[in-house]
């Protein structure tokens, strides 16, 4: 695997994490 193929899985990885906590953080909102 080539270093810029796993650098852009990282960012991947950490803007789907990002999303992850979006999604929660509103539903959480909604809930209560």
């Amino acid at each position: 695997m080539e270093l810029s193929e796993w650098k852009n899985k990282e960012v991947t990885g950490i803007e789907f994490t990002k999303l992850l906590n979006i999604s929660r953080a509103t539903l959480y909102r909604h809930i209560k």
